[in-house]
């Protein structure tokens, strides 16, 4: 039985772990993606929302699971799992809604760009594409970079 509960834990564990992961890329693809529409990102935002939704419901099962335990040192570390599981998605919620804001404010950026130089010349708007997609890249490298490495310490645990 106690082997059970153990093999009930890790999936419990890996399927948290990888429904966080899938969230951080999906708000990784909002602060890679150039071209996308106002309905697009709004499609996207529903879908990462139902991702946390899932996240949030796997935190809840292990935390049920946790209460189960008769352990009280071993409940304790699940329950502290659980809380760190828990400020995490709330990360990924304020993660959301600045990439989301980052992703208007360019959008509104580009427009007004666009606007003030007449949008004709399509070897300047190519390099200026370009020049910022180099820059996104560079952010966005060292801050999964950061999320990688902070995962991994997670699993260490």
């Amino acid at each position: 039985m106690q082997n059970f509960n153990l093999v009930q834990l890790q999936v419990y564990q890996q399927d948290i772990l990888k429904a966080d992961i899938a969230v951080k890329n999906h708000i990784e693809g909002i602060r890679q993606q150039n071209f996308m529409s106002e309905k697009e990102i709004a499609q996207c935002t529903r879908d990462i929302k139902e991702q946390m939704a899932k996240l949030a419901h796997l935190i809840n099962a292990l935390e049920k699971f946790a209460n189960k335990i008769s352990f009280r040192n071993d409940r304790i570390e699940l329950l502290t799992q659980v809380k760190e599981h828990r400020n995490e998605l709330e990360k990924n919620r304020q993660m959301l809604r600045q990439a989301i804001f980052e992703f208007l404010k360019v959008m509104e950026e580009q427009s007004r760009t666009y606007l003030l130089q007449g949008g004709d010349d399509s070897q300047d708007i190519e390099f200026r594409n370009r020049r910022r997609r180099a820059e996104n890249l560079k952010t966005q490298t060292l801050k999964v970079l950061f999320k990688y490495f902070f995962v991994v310490s997670l699993i260490k645990l």
